[in-house]
């Protein structure tokens, strides 16, 4: 099985760009057992609220490890994830500076845990969607999220995030239209 995922800063395309290319790939010969991890944190914030402590952010890398763990590795030929779990990592640095004991506490297990699924590589790509298109407000999103120089500066973490805990490949997606994009990630997919 192959694993990949889809990263970027909120409002990117992510959840989009996944269901175009898992759609895509069921369609083809060596795809047809395709599985879509949807993001845990979109369920969570529109059953419990915002996210606002470092135990929330456990929680939800622990449910999305958990969704992406439960596919069937023998029923399975490619596993698409609109939320690779380092991305958590993003969010966890937010809280920075850590306030209490529980927070050092909770931001270690996150990235001892983080750091141990990565061995060697969790992923076999992760594709990156740059900030080059505008975020809708859908009442998950928080509002610094639509803060150009937010997005600008969570761009950039998101690269070093995934030098810290590295796919096979990251690559960052030039297409702005969806079928492009799908044709430009099919294309790297192949070629693994």
């Amino acid at each position: 099985m192959i694993r990949i995922g889809f990263t970027g800063c909120p409002g990117t395309g992510k959840t989009s760009t996944a269901r175009a290319m898992s759609a895509y790939c069921s369609q083809t010969e060596n795809y047809k057992r395709v599985e879509l991890i949807p993001e845990y944190a979109r369920r969570y914030i529109a059953k419990y609220g915002p996210i606002n402590t470092l135990a929330d952010q456990y929680r939800i890398m622990e449910k999305q490890i958990q969704w992406e763990d439960t596919v069937s590795v023998s029923d399975t030929n490619l596993l698409i994830s609109d939320s690779p779990i380092h991305m958590g990592w993003l969010y966890v640095m937010e809280f920075f500076p850590l306030k209490t004991s529980k927070d050092l506490m909770y931001s270690n297990d996150i990235f001892k845990r983080l750091n141990k699924l990565n061995y060697p590589s969790r992923y076999g790509i992760v594709f990156h969607l740059p900030p080059i298109l505008d975020p809708i407000r859908d009442g998950v999103r928080a509002d610094h999220h639509f803060d150009q120089v937010w997005r600008k500066e969570a761009d950039e973490k998101i690269k070093i995030i995934f030098k810290m805990f590295p796919p096979l490949k990251f690559i960052e997606i030039k297409s702005t239209r969806m079928v492009d994009r799908v044709e430009e990630c099919f294309k790297y997919l192949s070629e693994m």
